[in-house]
């Protein structure tokens, strides 16, 4: 077992899986609220996980505690007032997952192959709740404009750590379309993105 605490969270990781040489999930304390946050796909997953950037969703980013903090310190008003947040690239879902915590109604968004991941760690920990869901979104202008004629426009925009080329390619510029729209339907939306600067 290993801890790492940041302002109100605690992290714990449990276990690991010889053949991936990761973690099996996390157990989260955020604000009183107990998680239980699972870090492996499914078997029939595991296929993607190989070929691109969908073994990035599995982890938990420094980034990713760092931008809850943040959110705590300085947009808890837009939460505690209920604001709808959209988390892009959200991996494991633990900031959007914090984000409710600090009551947000949050969307959690991902690719096709890592939602099963998400809503498995949504019933787990939020069940019952409609506070929070777990859906999916490519990035792109048109999967985004769908995504708002459904859900109508956000309060705030939540991605962390989505910007690597080395794994990521150039997908920044399908995320900054997406960005572009979020702003189009709402131009008092939230944006925040948070990432580590790394070589490569």
């Amino acid at each position: 077992l290993a801890r790492a605490s940041c302002a109100q969270m605690e992290v714990k990781v449990v276990g690991s899986s010889a053949a991936l040489e990761a973690p099996d999930g996390l157990e989260i304390t955020y604000r009183g609220k107990k998680m239980e946050v699972s870090l492996q796909l499914a078997q029939d997953d595991l296929a993607p996980l190989f070929d691109g950037a969908a073994w990035a969703g599995t982890q938990l980013w420094d980034a990713a505690i760092i931008m809850v903090r943040y959110i705590a310190e300085q947009h808890a008003g837009l939460l505690e007032r209920g604001g709808k947040v959209l988390e892009v690239g959200c991996g494991t879902g633990v900031p959007g997952m914090c984000l409710r915590v600090l009551g947000g109604k949050v969307t959690l968004t991902e690719q096709p192959q890592l939602v099963p991941l998400l809503q498995h760690n949504l019933e787990k920990n939020f069940a019952g709740d409609p506070g929070i869901s777990a859906r999916e979104l490519s990035w792109s202008t048109q999967a985004t404009r769908d995504l708002l004629a459904a859900d109508g426009p956000y309060d705030m925009v939540v991605s962390c750590d989505c910007v690597f080329p080395p794994v990521y390619g150039e997908s920044w510029k399908l995320l900054g379309d997406s960005v572009r729209e979020m702003l189009v339907r709402n131009r008092e939306c939230v944006i925040l993105l948070s990432f580590e600067r790394r070589k490569g």
